[in-house]
């Protein structure tokens, strides 16, 4: 009985043994399988990688060429790089609806690439953007800003976050935190008022002469005016308490105690009238080193014609600037520092007239714009790169900032009422936007 016990128990081992053989078996050949086809994936993924990046190279060079040259056409033939790998490049006009924006043009690129026979597809839109989305905020911030002492008409918009008591906030004001748009039209001011990298080589800044290529100046307005700098003038003589400018020139060191300055645009093209608006062909040029006008003291803007001022130093004015028909641009030169204590009127009624369209107020990188008026001040305030305070509650701002914006000294927080006016955009002819990338998109 015990050997016929043993044969028994030696049947059953033989059988487990077969089963687990079969198991390891099947275990193996699965572990195989997976990894073989993992193997695969891997060829697959890499091949899937490798056509996206011939897909993107394919765009981004076909969109280089057309930042360039809008009429650029590619090849329709797809280009091959070797027997496994190629890529091809259409494009295509659109029209881009948007919530804020109707009819935006620009060319859609679709490139495609070819991996071993594995293919994918990439698309990028370029935009002709239009400086009437770029100002159609009434304050435009890079940074934080903190609008809680402000009363704001328009809507606030910032790159950075917004800080405000809601109870001031209601269906006439929108408050604008994360924007495509926004951070796209912010780029697009700097590159062109500062000329940074980005924006092709033969457009200009804001203020400069038409035809003058980009290459030939840093990023300040420093190089601008010694390059536009009309003779120094002499000094200007006060008779019977009025001085006149009537014609460019550089000032250095300017003081205007109880008396009034006069600057009469009358021999100059008038940029309201002129189908270039404010890049009208012959304005005035006055260059100044420093400004200095007592609270007795008052400047007024005579004639229609259109005035370039450029300040190198300093502004510090405490008596009435009015600008009456004429049509000025205040530059603010490098790191130059402007101190608006008094209200800048649109004529000589005062109150009576708040359209900014004939005032810009332009500020170079570095520099400083404090407004702390007391009354209307009229402008459209371009200064992306610069320090813009205000700093009374009593002052009302008509027109729009774009620009970090601050309270004074003793409170960082801005403080006032600002007014959003839409501008004239006839009259910005000067800002004419490239095409820009705005959206990638991966079709496969």
């Amino acid at each position: 009985m015990f050997f016929i016990h043993l044969k028994k128990n030696k049947g059953s081992a033989l059988l487990t043994v077969i089963i687990i053989m079969a198991f390891l078996f099947i275990i193996g050949t699965s572990i195989l399988s997976t990894s073989v086809t993992e193997a695969k994936q891997a060829v697959q993924h890499s091949n899937k990688v490798q056509a996206n990046y011939l897909a993107r190279t394919a765009v981004d060079d076909t969109a280089y060429r057309l930042l360039e040259n809008d009429s650029f056409t590619p090849s329709s033939d797809p280009y091959e790089l070797d027997s496994n790998s190629s890529f091809s490049v259409v494009i295509e006009n659109v029209v881009v609806d948007t919530d804020e924006y109707e009819s935006v043009t620009g060319f859609r690129v679709v490139g495609t690439g070819l991996q071993n026979s594995v293919q994918s597809k990439v698309a990028l839109t370029l935009l002709e953007a239009t400086i009437s989305m770029a100002v159609e905020s009434a304050i435009y911030s890079n940074t934080d800003i903190d609008i809680s002492l402000l009363d704001v008409t328009g809507t606030v918009s910032s790159l950075g976050d917004i800080k405000y008591h809601k109870n001031k906030f209601d269906g006439d004001h929108a408050l604008t935190f994360e924007d495509r748009f926004g951070s796209l039209y912010y780029d697009l001011i700097k590159h062109y008022f500062y000329f940074e990298d980005g924006v092709g080589t033969t457009d200009y800044v804001l203020g400069y002469p038409h035809g003058r290529s980009a290459g030939s100046f840093n990023n300040t307005l420093t190089n601008l005016v010694d390059t536009l700098a009309p003779a120094v003038a002499d000094p200007v003589e006060f008779t019977d308490g009025e001085g006149i400018i009537s014609a460019s020139g550089s000032y250095e060191t300017m003081y205007i105690d109880q008396n009034k300055l006069i600057i009469d645009t009358t021999s100059y093209d008038s940029a309201t009238s002129s189908p270039e608006g404010f890049s009208v062909g012959n304005p005035m040029i006055i260059i100044l080193d420093s400004l200095d006008m007592d609270p007795q003291g008052s400047i007024e803007i005579e004639g229609d014609g259109h005035v370039r001022i450029y300040v190198k130093d300093s502004i510090y004015s405490k008596g009435d600037f009015t600008i009456g028909n004429a049509t000025m641009e205040l530059f603010a030169v490098d790191d130059a520092y402007l101190e608006f204590q008094t209200p800048l009127y649109l004529d000589s009624s005062a109150e009576s007239v708040t359209d900014p369209d004939n005032v810009r107020i332009l500020l170079d990188k570095g520099s400083t714009l404090e407004i702390q008026a007391n009354g209307e001040f009229n402008a459209y305030i371009l200064g992306p790169g610069a320090n813009i305070k205000l700093v009374s509650s009593q002052t009302t701002l008509n027109g729009f900032i774009i620009g970090d914006v601050f309270g004074g000294e003793t409170n960082d927080k801005p403080n006032g009422i600002v007014n959003y006016i839409p501008p004239d955009i006839d009259m910005w002819k000067d800002i004419d936007f490239p095409l820009t990338k705005w959206m990638y998109e991966k079709i496969s």
